[in-house]
């Protein structure tokens, strides 16, 4: 990235008051060439940035700023910290870090900030997840850090600071681990959730051009590089309040705010007031997490702060935080829809919409008649494209699985490559549900259009037709009437 620029050291908290412009004087670089489109890499266009999953060490990083998770001691003994002192140089950078700590003692979720030497990176950014000062010894005692909501606070305050400095120090890539997963032991769902959260919403409320790197490397624990992966790009499909679609060889995060109409059209004049609905729960729950943010960071400053501290406070702040989430675990919970009742004939109905939406619409009707009901029902025609793993999760509700399968393979889950239906049949089949299988033969009657042209379409259609009729007993139809009555015998055969 050209010369180091000497980097006075300096606590990025809020309290610090120093001017970058005073000493900074190189213009914003432009971000780094992307390398995208390999199975352990995933590129999201969010707003006007770039933020990309790749499994590999962060040192390789060309990003202007690498983030390291550290200690209150600035020790960079192991796992990210260690990789990156490996690689510096060592002298250079245990003498930035000697001044650091002639200063006041970083806090836990603060940003400390150091020059780079030996390493591709300008800057360093020590995002402090690990309390091992002697200087506050019963703050671990009183307060335990491994709390989830503690340990949540602390990756999204060291990811939303590192990002605001980034543009601070005028630049514009960056590159993050999996904050507080090493030393600090943090669960990797919680830190992987947490960064997506404030990663996802930080930069589609930005108006710069950034590049956003998530380096996945396991160093400690009983999983994969792959599964890590894997788990980021769930955590970001799962993710309330945004779609992620195919955008080339790239993929598109959005906001379901802009995406979903305030009303959607059913049929001869009627109106649907259930995306209005949904849009609302989705700006309440944006609007709580705000207001727990705010009262999150109150609370961890109480916590790490110096003798002597306010208990009253801090009683009343957490108790303002516990009822908070209480209320968005409500509302997520009528977002997501009622949880599963075993035994009730909840029927997960897959298929392809523009080819088969007649077939769906009468396998609906009959399905209502034999008694039973749809676990997709409260989300359809709310998102462009259901996240994948919220799709998942409600396969686990249902008794049992339909599936209708025309000659259209259909859009494809960018993640794993595989048209949703085909991913529903997977997990339906791995969950030992129920399966019943509807097939259209030759004699079914379908539009040019209706039919998968293209080569590599067209093959995977007829390898997932294959495919479930060596599995199972289809039921095969060709007009409306046998499709009624192979599907009712089908549903009598359940026995839910």
């Amino acid at each position: 990235m050209g010369a180091q620029m000497p980097v006075p050291p300096v606590i990025a908290a809020p309290m610090v008051a120093f001017s970058p412009d005073q000493w900074l004087g190189a213009p914003m670089s432009s971000p780094p060439m992307l390398d995208v489109g390999t199975p352990d890499r995933r590129t999201f266009w969010i707003g006007r940035s770039h933020l990309i999953a790749r499994i590999g060490s962060i040192v390789t990083s060309d990003a202007e700023v690498l983030v390291s998770s550290d200690d209150t001691t600035l020790r960079m003994g192991g796992g990210v910290s260690g990789a990156i002192r490996a690689e510096a140089d060592e002298v250079a950078l245990f003498a930035e870090i000697e001044k650091v700590r002639l200063g006041p003692e970083p806090e836990l979720g603060s940003v400390v900030v150091t020059a780079a030497p030996g390493l591709r990176a300008r800057y360093l950014f020590h995002a402090i997840t690990l309390n091992l000062s002697e200087r506050s010894p019963a703050r671990g005692a009183r307060f335990p850090l491994n709390d989830a909501e503690v340990t949540g606070l602390i990756v999204r305050r060291g990811v939303a600071r590192s990002l605001e400095l980034l543009e601070t120090f005028g630049c514009r890539s960056i590159a993050f681990p999996v904050l507080g997963t090493g030393a600090a032991q943090f669960p990797y769902e919680t830190a992987i959730a947490e960064m997506v959260e404030t990663l996802s919403s930080y930069l589609l409320h930005s108006h710069s051009s950034l590049t956003v790197e998530v380096v996945l490397r396991n160093r400690y624990r009983d999983i994969s590089d792959q599964q890590l992966f894997q788990m980021f790009v769930d955590a970001m499909e799962a993710h309330i309040g945004v779609t992620v679609q195919a955008k080339g060889i790239d993929y598109e995060v959005t906001p379901w705010l802009f995406e979903v109409a305030s009303e959607v059209r059913i049929g001869a004049g009627k109106v649907a007031s259930e995306p209005r609905r949904r849009q609302s729960l989705v700006r309440l729950i944006s609007e709580l997490d705000a207001r727990r943010h705010t009262l999150e960071r109150e609370q961890l400053g109480l916590i790490v702060a110096k003798e002597p501290i306010d208990p009253a406070r801090l009683d009343a702040v957490t108790s303002q935080l516990h009822a908070l989430r209480d209320r968005r675990a409500k509302f997520e919970r009528e977002f997501l829809g009622p949880p599963s009742r075993p035994g009730r004939g909840e029927v997960f109905l897959s298929s392809t919409y523009r080819d088969l939406h007649r077939q769906r619409s009468v396998a609906e009707s009959v399905i209502g008649k034999a008694g039973m009901r749809l676990v997709d029902e409260p989300r359809r025609g709310t998102a462009p494209v259901i996240p994948r793993a919220m799709m998942l999760r409600e396969i686990d509700r249902a008794d049992a699985y339909v599936g209708i399968l025309g000659w259209r393979y259909g859009t494809r889950d960018p993640a794993t490559g595989l048209a949703y239906t085909e991913l529903e049949y997977s997990h339906a089949v791995g969950q030992g549900k129920p399966t019943l299988i509807m097939l259209a033969d030759g004699e079914a009657s379908f539009s040019a259009a209706d039919l998968d042209t293209d080569a590599d379409g067209f093959a995977r259609i007829r390898a997932f037709r294959d495919r479930v009729s060596e599995a199972h007993e289809v039921v095969r139809f060709g007009d409306d009437a046998q499709f009624q009555a192979g599907l009712r015998r089908g549903l009598a055969a359940f026995a839910l």
